[in-house]
């Protein structure tokens, strides 16, 4: 599907979530409800034992009973967890368990999942005998594993899929447990921002609300999510302008939106939105004026108060007013997450064996050493899933050591904390 692909690469080029949608609407909206049942999970916690994790192959979508685990990019929600004390770290150990660890590395839940996903709101997904679940931050079972796919929470819902025999159901759950079905949501189906998802039928993209009504019927070539109260939607001529919560069209479909066969559109941040027109990169407002210039390469969405911005074939990063905080010097960058970012310096011809990678302040210093793996390409690996930087006070990244990967967290001092 369209929406797949592009997401995806969006995900690994910035770190960020772009927007995706999936099947089909009508008028009449087709849903139902129901609750899982509850159970616990016995001997959840356990004494401090560290281990060094191992890589793994998976892939990427949604599971059918049996398959293997897919990969969870980290949700938005886990990256802001000031609510959350003690937050909890997913760690994976030699038998390919995976449990938790607190802030100073000691295990607090039990090496017993098959998988593992970051907390967000209180609530994580786990995984055992090819099911999904959800815990709590107590270890807790808030619903068993069950499910054949669990997402990410967002605005409190995650999107399931569940198969009978050989038809798969497509919904959300919220964390009590009570489940949402429509026999318009698909895998295209995409998470809730500002109150509505996107979702697709016979490849045209609409929105639905919490409640599974359809409120923008599915008329574009492309969807995106809300963010900032707008969203970003394509026509067939490949051009993208943004529509309201209501559908009207306030900023019209003037933008670049296919570039060099990537869709790179972003949202919302800030109150700025970067937008291609004439192949450069600036920023509007959302009354669709130029607040910068567009004179980048490529710029991205505005995160922790900078855009990631390409220039002359180096990345750096700008302010909100266009003026450099840290000039164009890397060769490859991300965007910042919780005050540091991913950045490699140009030279680093071997980086695909020695990592080449450092995380950076907003200073632009390197808090650590330029040892750390950042994958750019496309597809799902674990060193991509692994690799999400700062949440919390850790980041989980990968390490170089002796051409070898060490899949560890680190404290925002570089030092080890995990491993």
């Amino acid at each position: 599907m369209r929406i797949r692909v592009f997401a995806v690469l969006m995900l690994i080029l910035l770190f960020v979530q772009a927007g995706c949608g999936k099947t089909g609407p009508g008028p009449d909206t087709g849903t139902t409800a129901s609750r899982t049942d509850t159970v616990d999970i016995p001997d959840k916690t356990a004494e401090k034992d560290n281990h060094m994790t191992g890589t793994r192959t998976d892939t990427e979508g949604t599971t059918t009973a049996g398959s293997s685990e897919v990969s969870q990019i980290t949700p938005e929600a886990a990256f802001d967890n000031k609510q959350e004390k003690p937050y909890l770290y997913p760690v994976k150990n030699n038998d390919d368990k995976w449990g938790y660890i607190n802030s100073k590395g000691e295990v607090i839940i039990d090496f017993i999942y098959d998988y593992a996903g970051f907390f967000a709101d209180g609530i994580a997904v786990v995984s055992l005998n090819g099911r999904y679940g959800l815990i709590d931050l107590d270890a807790n079972t808030i619903v068993k594993p069950q499910f054949d796919y669990i997402g990410n929470f967002s605005e409190g819902l995650a999107y399931i899929v569940q198969y009978d025999a050989d038809t798969a159901r497509h919904g959300f759950i919220d964390k009590n447990g009570n489940v949402l079905y429509s026999d318009y949501f698909n895998n295209n189906t995409g998470d809730f921002h500002d109150g509505l998802a996107v979702f697709e039928k016979d490849l045209n993209f609409g929105y639905v609300d919490k409640n599974g009504n359809i409120v923008i019927q599915p008329e574009y070539f492309m969807a995106y999510d809300f963010s900032e109260g707008l969203a970003a939607v394509a026509n067939e001529d490949d051009k993208h302008g943004f529509i309201d919560k209501s559908g009207n069209l306030v900023i019209p479909f003037i933008f670049e939106h296919n570039i060099e066969d990537t869709y790179l559109y972003q949202g919302f941040s800030d109150g700025l939105a970067a937008v291609c027109m004439d192949g450069k990169f600036g920023y509007i407002n959302k009354n669709g004026d130029f607040v910068i210039e567009p004179k980048f390469d490529y710029a991205g969405r505005f995160s922790d108060g900078l855009a990631l911005v390409l220039v002359d074939g180096l990345f750096g990063y700008i302010d909100r007013n266009g003026n450099y905080v840290i000039e164009p010097k890397f060769a490859h960058a991300s965007s910042f997450q919780n005050g540091f970012a991913f950045a490699r310096m140009p030279g680093k011809t071997d980086y695909e064996k020695t990592g080449g990678y450092a995380l950076i302040n907003k200073a632009g210093d390197f808090i650590t050493g330029e040892n750390l793996f950042y994958e750019e390409g496309g597809g799902y690996t674990f060193f991509l899933e692994w690799s999400t930087g700062f949440v919390g006070e850790l980041a989980r990244v990968v390490m170089m050591d002796d051409n070898s990967p060490k899949f560890v967290y680190i404290n925002k001092s570089g030092e080890i904390v995990w491993e």
